[in-house]
């Protein structure tokens, strides 16, 4: 059941590294496989409570597809939950900010819950998403140990809310037929997909902000004003992009995936940018094995779900 997400793992290194001390390299690893884990845990928990719902909007999953029972979810979610704990200890610098790092995980795992039942509430439902995924440095920031690095974590925070919320507008674009069927009242439904795919860029927009404000704070502001205009360049081209996509493939769920796609993508371009701030190395490495990783990560989970591919394993 657990979906790897690469837009969290990429969100750690802008965390750990806003931190007094730098995190080792093993640090660092364990920290990112940390925050994979409880984003595959916290898709599982999400998948639990839309169960009846999915039924509607994404019956290829595996519970509504009845490939997974319930009683197996559960037991998956609780083994995910242990493996969690386990990697942000090895993460963490100092006991207390293990505990931190735990309790600022556990603090999103319960806004992804609340986030599950927002979704019906228009944009309320993607800043409750939005506030999660700022947890995620967060968490990254207090296992290093805290502290005022290149800039202040609060920067990191504004970032992450603006560039998730944008996510979590993009993202409902593609069910917003059924999400109406079901009463999900998400801003696609209320605005249309078009409108909703300028607001989502719109917030990607803003979030380019925060790269130039932390080139200022950290001393490197021509270098943060260049990141901003060029990330600021690429949204648009994307959304752009994915504005005609939308208007000339039609209707449907795996069209308008394929239309949003380019303004997706375009978001990795404010994450390297972010990390660039810090360590341009770091950023290109972090660039280098998302463009690998993002296109399998696609044809996987179509091969997998879309094309029965998961059924037919377990079905073995």
């Amino acid at each position: 059941m657990m979906r790897v997400n690469i837009w969290m793992a990429i969100m750690v290194p802008a965390g750990s590294f806003a931190a007094a001390d730098s995190p080792t390299p093993l640090e660092l690893l364990a920290a990112v496989l940390a925050t994979v884990l409880a984003g595959g845990l916290a898709v599982v928990i999400n998948d639990i409570l839309d169960r009846d719902k999915d039924e509607v909007t994404a019956p290829e999953l595996p519970l509504p597809s009845e490939v997974v029972t319930l009683l197996q979810a559960r037991v998956f979610a609780i083994a995910l939950a242990l493996c969690v704990i386990g990697l942000w200890a090895l993460a963490s610098t100092t006991f207390l900010g293990w505990v931190l790092a735990l309790v600022v995980s556990g603090v999103g795992g319960i806004l992804v819950v609340l986030y599950s039942f927002a979704k019906p509430y228009g944009l309320v439902g993607p800043v409750v998403g939005g506030v999660a995924y700022s947890t995620i440095p967060v968490a990254a920031w207090a296992a290093a140990g805290g502290g005022v690095g290149p800039y202040p974590i609060e920067i990191v925070i504004v970032y992450a809310v603006l560039i998730g919320t944008g996510g979590i507008i993009h993202a409902a674009i593609r069910d917003v037929d059924s999400d109406g069927k079901v009463g999900n009242r998400t801003v696609a439904v209320r605005l249309g997909p078009e409108r909703a795919l300028r607001l989502g860029t719109g917030f990607y927009l803003c979030s380019t902000a925060c790269v130039a404000w932390a080139g200022v704070i950290s001393s490197h502001a021509a270098a943060g004003a260049a990141l901003s205009l060029a990330t600021a360049l690429t949204v648009l081209y994307a959304h752009r992009t994915a504005h005609r996509r939308m208007t000339g493939l039609g209707v449907g769920r795996v069209t308008r995936v394929t239309a949003t796609r380019p303004v997706t993508l375009s978001r990795l371009a404010c994450h390297v940018a972010m990390i660039a701030i810090v360590s341009p190395l770091l950023a290109a490495v972090v660039g280098a094995i998302s463009l690998v990783v993002l296109p399998l990560q696609v044809a996987r989970y179509r091969a997998r779900i879309y094309c029965g591919g998961l059924r037919k394993e377990l079905e073995a």
